[in-house]
């Protein structure tokens, strides 16, 4: 696989699938056309999913409460890639490519942490099986990036300002349609935790483990 495709697919497994909501006040004013463009597509304060597709929707029903259930391989995926990609690529290719990975995870780090322990005060009337959601997410990306610092020696300082962020937000979010929501889509169990490639790959956990961990968290269901 060629460093761009795998980056491509690094970045695939981290943002798909993810729950997240933007308040309006957190973009400057000075960014009239971005705010008018979030304002006009009912973008703001709004819960939305984004599945393992890259479908968007606005997340409403709790029956699509297992949006998250492959999140967790498909981030132990990058991991192996990026443990893979140590093996055959030079030290220089791989220290670029990781790199420009630290930057991604750091900065959905940062924004799940925020987005998790703020969406209380954040969204009024939110229901509690998505505040769990949000509280699952945090903790699931806080354990890639401490399964990252495990296997992998980085001195590198990346700040990523709110700023940037927003004025790039294509390069984090590469397939979200245009800011524009979609009507809620029905996904079932089945669609959810599909694996995507009939190749056999090696899992740290399997589907069903990452299931049940997501259902206890959210339901409280042992």
């Amino acid at each position: 696989m060629k460093s761009e495709d795998l980056y491509e697919s690094l970045l695939g497994n981290l943002y798909m699938p993810m729950v997240f909501y933007v308040p309006e006040h957190i973009i400057p004013d000075d960014m009239k056309k971005i705010k008018a463009e979030f304002k006009e597509n009912n973008f703001f304060n709004t819960i939305i999913a984004i599945d393992e597709n890259g479908y968007n929707f606005e997340l409403k029903k709790k029956k699509n409460v297992g949006v998250l259930f492959s999140k967790i391989n498909n981030l132990q995926r990058n991991t192996m890639k990026l443990l893979d990609a140590k093996e055959i690529m030079s030290p220089r290719q791989f220290e670029f490519l990781y790199n420009r990975y630290l930057v991604l995870i750091r900065f959905y780090v940062r924004i799940s942490n925020w987005m998790g322990d703020n969406i209380i005060s954040e969204i009024e009337g939110v229901k509690e099986w998505i505040v769990r959601l949000f509280v699952n997410q945090k903790i699931i990306l806080n354990d890639h990036m401490n399964d990252l610092n495990k296997y992998f020696a980085s001195n590198k300082t990346i700040e990523i300002s709110s700023e940037k962020v927003i004025k790039n937000f294509d390069e984090f979010f590469p397939q979200f349609d245009s800011f524009k929501i979609k009507n809620e889509k029905e996904i079932d169990k089945e669609e959810v935790i599909k694996v995507k490639s009939k190749r056999k790959k090696r899992k740290i956990i399997t589907d069903e483990e990452a299931e049940l961990f997501l259902l206890k968290s959210v339901f409280n269901i042992d």
